[in-house]
């Protein structure tokens, strides 16, 4: 039986598969066994049929309409199928069952499907984590949350409001040797959704290539979106709520033991570049690669990171980078925007790692790469010197606030409540689209980007758009230029600091560049 191809991973799209022979079973079910089936009304007729003809004058005209409805119910019965039907699907259950059972058996639950493996080979995502526990018979790891202290009952209020009152076990992903091939196309691993441990992973990259390439990761760490239980987008589908580029949360996982190797390719080793990150533990893995990322996590709030051991196989250093939350990552030049500080009401802060390693902080010179001394950078709390030219920082961030706006607003509700936003977003984009066309034909930006920026100018005053939620929208430009600009409110802009920039005479370029680059989000 062929698996449902809508889902990410084989295993996940035999469980749907389930879901939908379980469904049809019951669904033939009741016309097939219970009081109300055509079987027992059939019976009930014929049983009508035979206590007439024991009668001692049976009346012919009952007996004939009594046959004829038999007779009706038979045919409609036999026409409809409704017996094979339910065999079929009990049937369908059982071999897709049976398929899962020999993915858990070859350690494959988190096997993509050939469509997804393109993007990454494995995927630990919500809809495989759910499968795996409904399913698998292989334990799970247990899993312990440390909430971040509570000074006052505000913070305590607002620890409450997204923490779990019982954390679930970790779903345990381990025992795996993963190799990319020279024909593979993209990830090792993508860890989706939160309480996850990945154990004794081997990752082997076999491809060449150099930092210039797209980014490829051997692990990837990947805040999972949220949907709202109740409302529904205008097509139907789950609103949704939180999402990696606006700020959603990935939290309690657990990395060790792996071993990621790329001798020939800059693939980069455990890495995080949207959302927050709670409660992550990276511990006694062992890293050798050419790319410029080992360790780099954007938005690591707590966690631990002892044991590892990293080893550089070309010039870039083997260091650990930890960096502060983006929002609405970094599409087409319209500048960064790091999360500083956040509110005393969200509980949330940059705490200190429990670790054996020795970061350098403070310096503006520090994270320049590759210009720096080579150390582990821990820039959470300040914007990097390699992204000041394009970056802003946003401190005391109400993260709760800012999300029950961009959660709440459709894009017309958007459009009437902040029209100065729709000003500066059409005319960025019709500036990086003026841009982007006198580039190379070959470039990203030209090839990948600008036809997304093009679509969205071309459909920025579509009044088919008016009703659907901002987090639904299709336009990416659209979307996360909306969560910069929402984010800026609820936050206090940081004062820029021109040290941070290069020394003159490079500095006064520096800050030309620093101008166009910001001059429509801020």
């Amino acid at each position: 039986m062929a698996n449902d191809q809508s889902a990410f991973t084989q295993y996940a799209g035999y469980a749907r598969s389930v879901a939908i022979a379980q469904a049809n079973a019951t669904a033939y079910r009741k016309y097939v066994e219970g009081p109300d089936s055509y079987p027992a009304k059939i019976q009930a007729i014929e049983a009508s049929i035979a206590a007439e003809k024991a009668k001692p004058k049976p009346n012919p005209v009952l007996l004939q309409n009594l046959q004829a409805n038999a007779d009706k119910f038979k045919a409609d019965y036999a026409k409809a199928g409704y017996a094979q039907k339910l065999a079929d699907a009990i049937a369908a259950e059982s071999n897709a069952k049976a398929e899962m059972l020999k993915l858990e058996n070859a350690n494959e639950v988190f096997q993509c499907t050939p469509m997804i493996a393109k993007e990454s080979l494995y995927i630990v995502d919500t809809a495989g984590c759910n499968a795996f526990r409904t399913y698998s018979k292989s334990p799970l790891y247990p899993c312990y949350y440390q909430a971040p202290p509570a000074n006052n009952a505000m913070q305590q209020k607002a620890i409450q409001q997204v923490q779990q009152p019982v954390v679930p076990q970790c779903v345990c992903f381990q025992n795996k040797t993963i190799t990319l091939p020279p024909t593979a196309g993209g990830d090792g691993l993508r860890v989706w959704e939160s309480n996850i441990r990945i154990s004794k992973v081997n990752i082997t990259d076999q491809r060449v290539y150099g930092n210039d390439v797209g980014h490829k990761d051997a692990i990837q760490l990947i805040p999972p979106a949220k949907t709202d239980p109740v409302n529904k987008a205008a097509d139907g589908s789950p609103c949704r709520m939180e999402e990696q580029m606006a700020g959603a949360m990935l939290e309690n996982i657990y990395i060790d033991n792996c071993q990621i190797t790329a001798e020939k390719a800059a693939f980069q080793g455990i890495f995080a570049s949207d959302g927050l990150f709670r409660n992550i533990r990276i511990l006694n893995n062992t890293i050798k690669t050419q790319a410029a990322h080992f360790i780099t996590l954007n938005g690591l709030l707590s966690g631990v990171m002892r044991g590892n051991k990293l080893v550089a196989a070309g010039t870039s250093p083997a260091r650990v980078q930890l960096y502060s939350t983006r929002i609405g990552g970094s599409l087409a030049e319209e500048g960064l925007v790091w999360l500083l500080s956040f509110s005393a009401s969200t509980g949330f802060q940059y705490a200190p790692l429990d670790t054996d390693l020795v970061f350098n902080k403070g310096k503006p010179e520090e994270g320049l790469y590759p210009l720096d001394s080579g150390g582990n950078i821990d820039h959470r709390g300040k914007i990097s010197r390699h992204y000041a030219a394009f970056s802003i920082g946003l401190e005391q961030f109400d993260y709760y606030g800012y999300l029950r706006e961009y959660n709440s607003l459709t894009y017309g509700q958007y459009r009437s409540k902040y029209p100065d936003d729709l000003k500066r977003m059409e005319g960025w984009l019709t500036a990086r689209i003026a841009e982007y066309k006198i580039l190379d034909p070959k470039s990203e930006l030209r090839l990948v980007v600008m036809p997304q920026l093009q679509d969205a100018l071309a459909k920025l005053h579509d009044p088919s758009l008016f009703d659907v939620r901002v987090p639904d929208l299709k336009l990416l430009p659209v979307k996360i230029f909306s969560m910069k600009r929402l984010a800026i409110r609820f936050g206090k802009l940081a004062v820029f600091d021109p040290n941070a920039l290069a020394t003159s005479p490079e500095a006064l370029a520096q800050l030309k560049l620093r101008r166009s680059k910001l001059a429509f989000l801020v």
